[in-house]
């Protein structure tokens, strides 16, 4: 009886995990440029979120890795593409794709969470920023343009910036 159970739409359901360790396990996945979104060959590890008690079940979707997740190094359930075997009769590279399984204690899994959860925040805030700083960038670069002329009837100035300064 397997412990695991892993559901790749299309596929029959897998179970035959293998034990590295006493608590982790792993699973190898031929033909994996079917359904995977990477190019393939890359050997990192990408926290893809948890299983316990609480949450029996969990779908992983893959699709949304993001460069920066692929730079971390986490060892919870994971996916890693890897392991390219190259056919030589008709040029083609088939890829075989690795889940693992790590069982550890709820407290270290929540606290892997909080780091997660408080870098994406971070990163969502710094992106939500980027506008704003870009266009008060844009906006004191066009005054550097800005040319004065006076309003019609009345002694005060207006300001104009030139179209010409800003499609240049």
């Amino acid at each position: 009886m397997s412990v695991f159970g892993l559901i790749i739409a299309g596929r029959m359901v897998q179970t035959d995990f293998t034990a590295l360790k006493e608590m982790e396990y792993m699973i190898e996945i031929q033909d994996a440029e079917s359904w995977t979104p990477t190019d393939g060959g890359e050997r990192q590890w990408n926290y893809l979120g948890f299983i316990s008690n609480e949450k029996p079940s969990a779908l992983f979707k893959i699709g949304q890795l993001t460069k920066q997740q692929q730079q971390q190094n986490p060892q919870n359930f994971s996916f890693n593409a890897s392991n390219m075997n190259t056919n030589f009769f008709n040029n083609s590279a088939v890829h075989s794709a690795l889940i693992g399984v790590k069982v550890e204690p709820m407290i270290e899994i929540l606290r892997r969470n909080e780091n997660e959860e408080t870098s994406t925040n971070e990163q969502l805030s710094s992106l939500a920023l980027f506008p704003e700083k870009m266009l008060r960038n844009f906006v004191n670069f066009m005054h550097s343009f800005a040319v004065s002329f006076p309003k019609p009837n009345t002694t005060q100035y207006e300001e104009y910036v030139p179209a010409k300064s800003v499609t240049e």
